[in-house]
């Protein structure tokens, strides 16, 4: 991932954290200020872009920013991104947030039925030929508000379980060290499969 890249994924990360803001301007409600690193059973951390919760449920955010038309279905391992001439092959967004919801139910002891899962991408991808599964929604960056206004129609989390929800979700780690933990933790399972890899398992 070039510098460049990486600022307007950044960006666009901040554009959907402005559209969350939005959504909770009259609510109780949690939105995340940067990614966050929420801990797996496995005592990792995985990462989530951004984390919006309200009375209405928590919302795990992936975002992806890219151009070009989005390929893959929900149970594929990779989907693609075709444009310019090029084909980028990239980790099936729905199977990594789905395990994003994992960990954050198990995280804020709540059913799973309390997690949504919303994939965003920017705005000038086509998503014509992405097709999505096991209750997750893909949705692009200006589409974003009104998909969480109409998943407010009930409200799911009594208040007293949202304030516990809200003091939970402020604990999360985030920022550099997180950061380089995560990344550490990447390198040390690509290191051990490619171990298990040569010795034949």
């Amino acid at each position: 991932m070039t510098e460049l890249t990486e600022l307007r994924g950044k960006e666009e990360e901040e554009r959907i954290r402005e559209h969350l803001r939005k959504c909770g301007n009259n609510q109780k409600s949690f939105v995340s200020s940067e990614p966050l690193f929420i801990p797996t059973a496995e005592r990792r951390l995985t990462e989530i872009d951004a984390l919006f919760i309200s009375s209405s449920g928590i919302f795990i955010i992936e975002s992806k920013h890219m151009t070009g038309t989005v390929s893959g279905k929900a149970g594929d391992r990779l989907w693609t991104k075709t444009g310019d001439g090029h084909v980028i092959s990239f980790t099936n967004p729905v199977q990594q947030n789905r395990k994003h919801l994992g960990a954050a139910a198990d995280y804020f002891q709540v059913n799973t039925n309390l997690c949504k899962s919303i994939i965003v991408f920017n705005d000038e991808c086509d998503l014509q030929n992405a097709e999505t599964g096991y209750g997750a929604l893909l949705v692009k960056t200006s589409n974003l508000e009104k998909t969480i206004e109409q998943l407010h129609t009930e409200e799911k989390i009594p208040d007293e379980l949202l304030t516990e929800l809200i003091r939970k979700a402020e604990k999360l780690p985030s920022g550099k060290k997180a950061t380089e933990q995560h990344l550490s933790e990447i390198k040390e399972t690509k290191q051990r499969r490619r171990s298990d890899k040569k010795r034949g398992r």
